[in-house]
Parts: C-alpha cells; structure tokens; sequence
C-alpha cells in the first residue's frame, strides 16, 4: 500500500507532494483490508492483468472508498521495484509472457 501526499493549500488549492511507498505494515488489519479490496476489484473485473492502480480514500468512517481503478503504471509504480527489491516490469512482462522471469 502506498500513499499519495497531497496538500491542502491555505487558498484551497491543492498540491502533489509524491508518493510513500509500502506504509502499511504487512499483516496488520488495514493492509489485510486493503488486500481484501484489491481481490475483490481483480475479481469484479475479469481478465484484468498486469499493473493496475486502484486510488482509495481511507474513510475511518465509511473504510476504503474506490475512487478510480487504473488499468496502468500509476505515480505509485515509481521506487516500487526498489522498495521491494524486486523488478516488477520484469514481473508484469513474465505474466503476460512476454519475458522469462528468471531472465
């Protein structure tokens, strides 16, 4: 789970201030909520594959809210590979066979 830092400015605009990736801890209730959502919309919507952003409002009222789902690489792509020690355009390519994994 990643967090967009976006700031409400003091003359109501806003501001991207860039993403932190990986703030959950992995296993704890919120990241187990979040990865209960993200099955269900890879369910809901069949033949879905590859990378895919889906941007919530974390409500402590009304729980994850969707705002968008994003068939792509979202800003939230960017330090995955890093952060997770993984190249995951090497993933994303293996899944739709299009590059060996172990490659």
């Amino acid at each position: 789970m990643n967090r967009q830092k976006i700031v409400a400015l003091p003359d109501g605009s806003l501001r991207y201030d860039g993403v932190e990736v990986d703030v959950l801890p992995h296993g704890s209730a919120r990241w187990r909520g979040f990865a209960t959502l993200a099955a269900r919309v890879a369910a809901a919507l069949p033949g879905l594959r590859g990378f895919v952003g889906i941007d919530v409002v974390a409500s402590e009222r009304h729980g994850p809210v969707i705002i968008e789902i994003n068939p792509r690489l979202t800003c939230a792509y960017v330090g995955l590979s890093n952060r997770l020690q993984r190249n995951l355009a090497r993933e994303v390519l293996a899944m739709q066979r299009l590059e060996r994994i172990d490659a």
